[in-house]
């Protein structure tokens, strides 16, 4: 009654939402548009038109749930057009990882996030992208550039979802592992340096070995020499007598 006195004070139209509870025990959302026609004599009343818009609330409520979870994750975290390759959503802990300010990003396209390297950036989206067409999911390392220009790595989970605002997306999470890179990298040279020692000091065994086998032959050789000096001594000592 407040609301249908508050549209007769006034000609333009009035649009309300409204939830009902159906006879089978259901709810509905019912969007109604009034519009005051009582000064327009051959109306003289108001027109009222009833829409259902169930599905529009039920869409705009789960948006909220998945924006609400997109922003409170603690990963980070961007969804990307699958029709134009464009940047539609970034939380917050996307955009601190790349150094960003909030919504700077959304717009632009996904492969300003890709470092340069062998391969063009725009080239290795199209590739990612290629993958998430055929088997709906991709992931793996990558390496990432942020806003000023220093580079870091990434595992990222990429997979498709069909958002109820932005069509069908990339939602794609990212955890930096760059610390875990250099980490293995560390590893990977420790490595290298303990079998190049190993590798010097068996030469340098094998060397000694060499020079010891040498030896070897060098003093029997001078123990069968003396051996034969004594043998002859011995018989010309004999021979003497």
């Amino acid at each position: 009654q407040i609301e249908f006195n508050k549209l007769l004070k006034k000609e333009s139209a009035s649009i309300v939402e409204y939830r009902f509870k159906c006879k089978d025990g259901s709810y509905k959302w019912i969007e109604l548009t009034a519009v005051n026609r009582i000064n327009d004599p051959e109306i003289n009343g108001v027109l009222l038109n009833y829409h259902d818009i169930t599905e529009r609330k039920q869409s705009e409520d789960t948006m909220k749930i998945q924006s609400e979870i997109l922003s409170n994750i603690t990963e980070a975290v961007y969804l990307v057009s699958m029709m134009d390759g464009i940047i539609v959503y970034t939380n917050t802990e996307f955009e601190k990882l790349f150094g960003y300010s909030e919504g700077e990003m959304v717009g632009e396209e996904v492969s300003i996030v890709n470092a340069p390297t062998d391969n063009d950036p725009e080239e290795t989206a199209k590739e990612i992208i290629s993958i998430l067409i055929e088997t709906g999911k991709w992931e793996g390392e990558v390496r990432n550039i942020k806003k000023d220009g220093s580079l870091f790595w990434c595992h990222a989970r990429v997979s498709v979802f069909d958002h109820p605002q932005f069509g069908e997306v990339l939602i794609s999470v990212h955890r930096d592992i760059t610390a875990q890179k250099a980490a293995e990298q560390t590893l990977v040279e420790h490595q290298v340096n303990l079998e190049t020692l190993v590798s010097e000091r068996t030469r340098e065994l094998e060397q000694k070995n060499q020079e010891l086998d040498e030896a070897m032959k060098v003093f029997v050789g001078r123990e069968l020499t003396i051996r034969n000096l004594q043998k002859k001594l011995q018989s010309m000592s004999g021979g003497a007598r």
